[in-house]
């Protein structure tokens, strides 16, 4: 104990030097630009190499404070330090930017961070006590450390990808600046049929700005829809960014996206009626009534009461990337079945998810009454639209890189389309919607989702 507090003393002792120097340092430059731009001054080389050298002391200084952290002397253990040196690059912004610092931090913070997993780094560089370490990308402790050198009224914003909204990965991330924010204002990009990067895989991203200082209430967040959008359409897709405060979430922790109040109380309305969650419907051991779905999901649900045809060099299996839902009887699992198949549950989806992948969280936690699973007619639609996706799928046969035949069944979805809006009309008498929200339902997405533009969207790949 009392060699910690001793370390503790020395540290706060060098500081206090530090800042003293800090100081002096900001003071030389707050001249130096006074000469520069104010008095008239000629500032001349010497000026300038006086003045980089008192910042770079300061930075020495700091760096061999910042080795210690990582168990590394700088005096006794020289090589390993210049190596730590040129792997982690340290900036101190309390020296570089010190009197910004000292009044607060920036006002205005504005970037394009790295979209990469830490993990991809790690061995190069290690970063200690970050808040969003937990994120494991390198874009959400960028946004920590930037939300950090804002200052109490200043904005920061940042593009980075999509699961930042409803990643549970992100979910402390989403906590962290919504306890120290006013506002945030979030607008999220598909990359499919027309993307932000051309000539980029997998660029779904959002682009969210961060305003005020709210420490002790939650911050207000308003959202625009799911972006989607032809080439021909993106020249006019920013000025068409419609924000709508979010008053209701489903999920905890998440940033939905809305693109409207509209689409925020018709989504609240199922929460509203129901007071049970899919999952407390599903059973936790394998039973014969299951539904089978995909965790691969873009304009429709790749989901099939049992098991849809797939077969790998003739051996007929489960595909992969599945998952499954038990339930107690068939009648559970053929209206859940629907239910999930249905335009509501894509809007849910959409609004929730990461817009890719349907994951367990997303299923099990959609509000659901015991009353819509009994329902016949929701049980007899489900079983109508299994006969339908059978009736219009293709079988089709590729060939892996590594020489494997693999056989599936591909569906139209779009073709059974008529079916689905039956299954939402019988999910609209249970949730109460007027004929307003249920035509909003119906059409939901509905330009892509039917790929009218011939982009093949109405297809779903048993991949």
């Amino acid at each position: 104990v009392q060699k910690a507090v001793t370390s503790t003393l020395d540290f706060d002792d060098a500081m206090s030097a530090i800042e003293e120097k800090a100081e002096i340092a900001e003071r030389a430059y707050d001249l130096f630009r006074r000469q520069q731009v104010e008095l008239g001054g000629e500032v001349t080389a010497d000026d300038k190499k006086a003045l980089r050298a008192k910042l770079t002391d300061l930075g020495a200084e700091l760096n061999r404070y910042l080795a210690k952290q990582y168990v590394i002397d700088a005096v006794h253990h020289k090589a390993k330090y210049e190596k730590w040196l040129t792997s982690h690059q340290p900036f101190h912004w309390f020296v570089e930017f010190y009197g910004i610092m000292k009044r607060g931090g920036f006002d205005v913070i504005i970037g394009n961070p790295p979209w990469k997993e830490y993990s991809a780094v790690k061995r190069d560089y290690t970063v200690l006590n970050s808040p969003a370490e937990a994120c494991g990308n390198l874009h959400g402790m960028c946004t920590a450390r930037a939300n950090q050198l804002r200052s109490l009224h200043g904005r920061l914003s940042f593009i980075v990808q999509l699961p930042f909204a409803s990643s549970s990965r992100m979910t402390s991330l989403r906590r962290l600046v919504s306890k120290g924010s006013k506002r945030i204002h979030l607008s999220t990009y598909d990359d499919r049929p027309s993307r932000l990067f051309d000539g980029l895989e997998h660029c779904r991203c959002a682009i969210f700005l961060i305003s005020g200082d709210a420490p002790t209430s939650q911050a207000q967040l308003l959202t625009t829809k799911y972006q989607r959008w032809y080439s021909e359409a993106r020249q006019f897709m920013y000025e068409q960014l419609d924000h709508t405060s979010v008053s209701a979430v489903l999920v905890d922790g998440v940033f939905p996206k809305y693109g409207s109040t509209f689409e925020d109380s018709l989504l609240s309305k199922t929460q509203m009626v129901s007071t049970r969650r899919l999952k407390h419907f599903i059973q936790p051991k394998k039973t014969d009534h299951f539904i089978f779905y995909q965790e691969a999901m873009q304009y429709w649900a790749k989901s099939t009461i049992g098991l849809p045809y797939y077969a790998k060099d003739s051996l007929v299996g489960a595909p992969p990337h599945g998952r499954y839902l038990f339930f107690a009887d068939a009648t559970l699992a053929s209206a859940a079945y629907a239910l999930i198949n249905s335009s509501l549950f894509y809007a849910y989806f959409v609004a929730y998810g990461d817009c890719f992948h349907l994951s367990d969280t997303l299923v099990s936690e959609f509000p659901v009454t015991e009353a819509i699973l009994r329902d016949s007619t929701m049980a007899d639609i489900g079983l109508r639209l299994q006969d339908s996706l059978d009736e219009h799928s293709v079988k089709k046969t590729i060939s892996t890189k590594d020489g494997a035949k693999i056989s599936y069944a591909e569906f139209s979805v779009a073709k059974s389309k008529p079916l689905i809006d039956e299954i939402d009309r019988a999910l609209a008498k249970h949730y109460g919607f007027t004929d307003e929200e249920l035509d909003f339902i119906i059409n939901y997405d509905i330009k892509y989702r039917m790929g009218l533009n011939g982009d093949g969207a109405g297809k779903e790949e048993e991949e």
